[in-house]
């Protein structure tokens, strides 16, 4: 069984985690982790606005629900 609230966590810090953590997707989260790297030290180059941290914030909690919804599902296949 995996753990909901882990695949929450790892999607919500670091959008892509989940997957590899699920085993599904694998090379959508290597390109979505990819993404957030490249965004996380172009942010560090340049000032973020309050909507690039809202658009941050909406995206990670997109991801962390996802995670969700993907744990859930690999734990159903799995009983």
């Amino acid at each position: 069984m995996k753990k909901l609230w882990l695949a929450v966590l790892l999607n919500f810090l670091l959008g892509g985690a989940a997957y590899l953590y699920l085993g599904r997707r694998r090379l959508f989260g290597v390109l979505v982790i990819i993404g957030f790297v490249v965004w996380g030290v172009d942010s560090l180059v340049t000032p973020m606005s309050v909507g690039e941290v809202a658009a941050d914030l909406i995206l990670a909690g997109a991801f962390a629900y996802d995670g969700y919804r993907e744990a859930k599902e690999v734990n159903r296949l799995r009983q």
